[in-house]
This record gives structure tokens, sequence and C-alpha cells, in this order.
């Protein structure tokens, strides 16, 4: 995941500018993603490597604590990282 990234960094594919329709949602939804994909892809990684039990237990994460908010902050930061991703295309 991490060489992805650098990849994906190192041709600026996760910097698309976010004031445009997202493109992700609906041909006719006009609204913007929230974030630049490159100021969220770590905390997207982060999430994504305490699935591991092993690290989750080190890090002291537990997922019965993940709340509705936190998905739906997910849920934004994961479109805006697909925008970025989709502009490009």
């Amino acid at each position: 995941m991490k060489d992805l990234i650098d990849a994906a960094s190192m041709i600026d594919l996760l910097n698309a500018p976010i004031d445009v329709p997202s493109h992700v949602g609906a041909d006719d939804d006009q609204t913007p993603p929230k974030h630049v994909a490159k100021d969220v892809v770590g905390k997207i990684q982060k999430l994504r490597n305490l699935i591991h039990p092993a690290r989750a237990l080190c890090e002291g994460y537990d997922p019965r604590t993940f709340t509705r908010e936190q998905l739906d902050e997910y849920k934004d930061l994961y479109e805006s990282l697909m925008h970025s991703l989709l502009y490009y295309l």
C-alpha cells in the first residue's frame, strides 16, 4: 500500500482540486469533495493497518469504540481520495 501511495504522490495523483464537483457522486450532484486526497491518505492508511489484530492490540485500538461519526468522516475521506484518482482519468 505504501508503494502505491508513494507512486501516486510522485505523479501528483493525490492533488486534484476540490473546488469542482466530486467525480464520485451522481452526475447531477454538484457537491465538491471535502478534502485534498494527499492530506488524508495517511489517515486512511493508518485505519487500514489497524485491521490486523496484532497491530490493533499493540496500538491499543478497540474496534468497538468506532462510532457512526467516525464512519461518516472516513466515508468523506475515502470519497475525496476516489475523487482525486477519478479526476485524472
